[in-house]
């Protein structure tokens, strides 16, 4: 019924759905806490037996596709996606260093002697990360 791309196609599609309900679910189940740069509003807790009854529904319909057309489990590592995480944070980071912030209007000289060392170190400690997570044969 489907070809081999469609396949491929429709597999990761459920995945990352399958990933955002338990993401959803992670929220509405254990809200986080506040941190230094966010404060969380909490979610109206008369709404999370309906919203957990539609996040039941949309999991039985995956799992509806993934019988009915024989879509296979894929194994994740999670060092990969902590990587992936951290390449993206990496690269974030690069993009508000000083000389970046131009961009943005004129840049005070002295970020590059008290902004840029913080990033720099978060660079860095992204890396290591990273590096902490490669998976060695």
């Amino acid at each position: 019924m489907l070809n081999p791309y469609q396949k491929n196609a429709v597999e990761v599609e459920m995945r990352l759905l399958e990933a955002t309900i338990r993401n959803v679910l992670r929220l509405i189940r254990e809200t986080p806490g506040d941190g230094l740069l966010t404060r969380v509003r909490r979610f109206p807790i008369g709404n999370c037996s309906r919203l957990e009854a539609l996040l039941d529904a949309m999991s039985g319909e995956v799992a509806a596709v993934v019988r009915e057309f024989d879509l296979q489990p894929q194994d994740e590592a999670i060092g990969r996606r902590i990587r992936a995480e951290m390449a993206v944070a990496w690269s974030d980071l690069h993009e508000v260093l000083s000389k970046k912030l131009r961009g943005y209007g004129k840049v005070d000289p002295l970020l590059s002697t008290s902004l840029d060392p913080h990033l720099r170190r978060l660079i860095q400690l992204t890396m290591e990360v990273s590096h902490l997570v490669d998976e060695k044969p």
